[in-house]
């Protein structure tokens, strides 16, 4: 994956997200994902979050704030992800696990951090888990859902392109749940008939989701 190549993979209650992160951190990569081999990733999630200030509980260790004279615990949602993007980047990853990164922020918090992404994606690969559509990050034109275990892509002959328009669809053709048909051509693969809405549009389930 070059550095300006970024995957967008939707989640929802029944998506076993632990198993793909695993994965993808633990150079067990899905066929579509082969490309970040021997990459070095980083996880940002409230996960990693939870345990840097689970050590900082347990044994008073500080490493997202080592610098100043703050526990994670007395710090806003806010101020917590800021610490562990700086922590994150300090450390030179060559792509980003973001997992549902816009939780418990406010508005004007997001807006600055989907800033410092935007910024961050022109030299680091990214592959956003998100549950909310309104929370995708405007420059990924690369698209899968997580069903269970099972990553569902489009069924278009080849992978993703980095020409959004070619992949797109209107909501008057085909919502997207009509677009993620499994087919029976893989196992473990699963693709679904049709293109991608360009990510600056609203994307539309038949449930209205």
């Amino acid at each position: 994956m070059s550095p300006t190549s970024h995957w967008a993979v939707f989640i929802d209650n029944t998506s076993e997200k632990g198993h793909l992160i695993d994965m993808l951190l633990g150079g067990d990569y899905p066929a579509y994902f082969k490309s970040l081999e021997n990459q070095k990733g980083a996880l940002f999630s409230q996960l990693a979050l939870e345990r840097f200030m689970d050590e900082e509980d347990r044994h008073g260790t500080k490493v997202l704030t080592a610098s100043t004279g703050q526990f994670l615990r007395s710090m806003s949602s806010g101020e917590r992800k800021k610490a562990l993007l700086r922590h994150i980047l300090n450390g030179n990853p060559d792509f980003l696990v973001l997992d549902n990164p816009f939780d418990n922020l406010d508005r004007d918090t997001q807006a600055e951090l989907k800033i410092r992404l935007e910024k961050v994606s022109k030299e680091i690969s990214i592959v956003q888990l998100l549950g909310r559509k309104t929370d995708l990050l405007p420059f990924i034109h690369h698209f899968a859902r997580l069903d269970g275990k099972e990553l569902i892509f489009p069924k278009m002959g080849k992978a993703f392109n980095d020409h959004p328009e070619t992949n797109s669809v209107t909501r008057k053709q085909r919502t997207l749940s009509e677009m993620w048909k499994p087919s029976t051509d893989h196992p473990k693969v699963k693709n679904f008939n049709g293109g991608i809405p360009p990510p600056l549009q609203p994307m539309a389930f038949e449930d209205g989701s």
